[in-house]
């Protein structure tokens, strides 16, 4: 299985004595040769380099152990997997991150597992990583430990995972989306508002209509859109209330989504907007009234 765009280096076959030579050059006293020789195996690709790169995660040198890890991501090997286990438990965070893109190039199943373990990582970037590749693969196990992620202490693990819980679609994130609509941050809040939009739910969550009166106009906007995705009847009150936002954005946004809800009570609305002080409110509305069949 080798999708999401990504493909094998095509390479020439190596020659044996160059790849020989580089093995043994990476038990060189100096770490800069073993660092060199690491990066040269990873470039030609040979699957003999898997063993002495493995061998070099149990370098005191950081540098080359980085090194070791990033060509053995380079080899696209699935039996690399073990030593790539090895080095996502790494004390430095540099060489996790590499390990963590290492372990996501490879489309293989044995992969998931340890990038479900970064997903605790201590570094929030290594977290950040773990989960947006997880979220593309779509993988069913990641949406436990992706829901508890939402209450992450670092602001941009919380918004990525918000917005990685609705690549699922499913509606058992619904419970952490809706807490996260209560994030101290706006992005956050936003981001838990957008990923509802997309769960395919068949009624608005009291928690979503009620953050259609959220302090942040970013929010109230994403809000709106959301509420228009899912077409439930009960979301027509607070969108006519926000067709007198004082923001534009979100104005034209509750107008956009009373014209997707297909409800008496939406078209009475909309009616009703054609009357707004707002010019741009009475010409989307004038817009939409036109696209109900």
């Amino acid at each position: 299985m080798h999708g999401h765009g990504h493909h094998r280096k095509e390479r020439a076959p190596a020659d044996p004595k160059t790849v020989d030579a580089l093995i043994a050059a990476t038990k060189d006293g100096d770490p800069g040769v073993r660092t060199a020789a690491a990066e040269s195996l990873g470039r030609i690709g040979d699957p003999r380099a898997v063993e002495p790169l493995g061998a070099l995660l149990s370098d005191q040198n950081v540098e080359v152990r980085r090194a070791a890890v990033e060509a053995l991501g380079e080899l696209e090997d699935p039996k690399a997997i073990p030593a790539l286990t090895r080095a996502a438990k790494d004390a430095n965070p540099a060489v996790r991150r590499e390990a963590a893109e290492a372990l996501l190039s490879l489309d293989e199943a044995a992969a998931i597992e340890p990038l479900l373990g970064l997903l605790s990582d201590s570094d929030p970037k290594v977290r950040v990583m773990a989960l947006e590749g997880l979220s593309r693969r779509g993988d069913r196990r990641a949406l436990g430990p992706l829901s508890k992620m939402v209450k992450d202490p670092n602001v941009e693990v919380r918004a990525r995972a918000a917005r990685a819980l609705a690549r699922f679609h499913d509606p058992s994130a619904q419970e952490a989306l809706i807490t996260a609509l209560k994030d101290g941050n706006p992005e956050v809040r936003a981001a838990a508002a957008e990923a509802l939009g997309e769960l395919e739910l068949k009624s608005a969550p009291q928690g979503l209509i009620d953050a259609a009166r959220d302090g942040n106009p970013e929010v109230r906007q994403t809000v709106a859109q959301a509420l228009g995705q899912i077409r439930d009847g009960k979301a027509v009150a607070p969108l006519r209330a926000l067709l007198d936002d004082p923001n534009p954005h979100v104005r034209e946004a509750a107008v956009e989504a009373l014209s997707e809800i297909r409800d008496a009570s939406a078209l009475q609305a909309l009616i009703a907007a054609i009357q707004s002080k707002d010019v741009t409110v009475r010409r989307a509305a004038a817009q939409a009234l036109g696209q109900r069949d």
